[in-house]
């Protein structure tokens, strides 16, 4: 990461490295919604409003993209990617 820092001319002042998850890993939600709520780096993005917008598109109250946007608004850090987040709604969606 350094290397790839210093080439475009930055100097993190902060490296985070994942020791994975541990604990009761039965209480997290499945790795779809994970997929979608850890995007958000603040974890603002709540995963039973992710459900409830399933539901919603899935009743056709609810676009896809729509959906996306309505999650977007949550996070604070300006991280979370509404594309990337309608694809894996439409893949959701889709397999339910």
């Amino acid at each position: 990461m350094k290397k790839i820092c210093k080439e475009v001319g930055l100097s993190p002042h902060t490296v985070n490295h994942s020791l994975g998850i541990h604990g009761k890993t039965e209480r997290l939600p499945n790795e779809n919604i994970l997929e979608i709520i850890t995007m958000c780096g603040h974890m603002m993005v709540s995963p039973n409003l992710v459900k409830e917008m399933i539901k919603e598109i899935n009743e056709g109250k609810i676009t896809h993209e729509e959906a996306a946007k309505e999650l977007s608004k949550l996070c604070e850090c300006g991280i979370f990617n509404p594309y990337r987040t309608e694809k894996l709604l439409r893949k959701m969606a889709d397999g339910l």
